[in-house]
């Protein structure tokens, strides 16, 4: 298995290198992609990413903090327990894919909390995940929400 936490220019790279886009997503049925971008971009910020959900793409909004706070730029939300439980269904439904990329706009915090739950909910190995993602520092609030629906399911697996 292997679990990426990447940037959104490492992102955007690979889906140039790839040569992918909506018109041919879901033809890759051995990867998952994950977006998370901040609440105040625009659909367009950028130029190479998925415009829409997919049965193996999931984009969500929301900033790399642990509650909603506002900004000189505006309000910035958290991630929230509907988005939360979106994601742990989309996870739960896509257990089966062994290749997982979820960006944010670093790569550090969000994607990082986002690539951990799921390489300890599909029982990955520790040490290549730490290995393939040396840069993170995970987003408690956000890999705790994940954690609460996981537990919340009347169906699941021990972590580990």
């Amino acid at each position: 298995m292997k679990i990426l936490a990447i940037s959104k220019r490492e992102f955007e790279d690979i889906m140039i290198k790839k040569g992918l886009d909506d018109d041919n997503i879901e033809t890759k049925t051995d990867v998952c992609s994950i977006s998370i971008t901040d609440p105040d971009e625009g659909d367009d910020v950028y130029e190479h990413h998925f415009k829409c959900d997919h049965q193996n793409v999931l984009n969500l909004k929301f900033g790399d903090v642990s509650k909603d706070i506002t900004t000189e730029y505006g309000l910035c939300n958290a991630m929230s327990k509907e988005q939360a439980k979106t994601l742990y269904e989309f996870i739960k439904k896509n257990r089966h894919i062994e290749r997982w990329v979820v960006h944010c706009t670093m790569g550090i915090s969000r994607s990082a909390a986002v690539s951990m739950f799921i390489n300890d909910f599909l029982h990955g190995d520790k040490e290549q995940f730490k290995r393939d993602n040396p840069h993170i520092s995970p987003n408690p609030h956000v890999y705790r929400l994940l954690y609460n629906e996981y537990e919340n399911d009347e169906i699941n697996d021990p972590i580990s």
